[in-house]
């Protein structure tokens, strides 16, 4: 999957884009989300945003949780996205 996804991001012009996973407690327990570098202000509107979004979720499992963050919010905690 990491393949895939970073290849679809370097196709639409998404170049070394990070992720991390974050731990959120909630009423029901912990519960994991992955968390990609990427702020609505790199879009050129709120539709792309959202359209990107969901194009995304193509190469996620159902259970899968993910979104996305600017860079400085998450500094620290982000890993490449590359093949290992």
């Amino acid at each position: 999957m990491r393949n895939a996804v970073r290849q679809y991001l370097s196709s639409i012009g998404h170049l070394g884009v990070k992720i991390a996973l974050l731990t959120r407690m909630t009423s029901h327990g912990p519960v994991q989300q992955l968390i990609f570098d990427l702020a609505p202000e790199q879009f050129a509107d709120e539709p792309t945003y959202q359209a990107f979004l969901q194009s995304l979720g193509w190469f996620m499992p159902q259970h899968y949780i993910f979104g996305s963050m600017d860079a400085e919010v998450m500094k620290g905690h982000l890993q490449a996205l590359k093949i290992e």
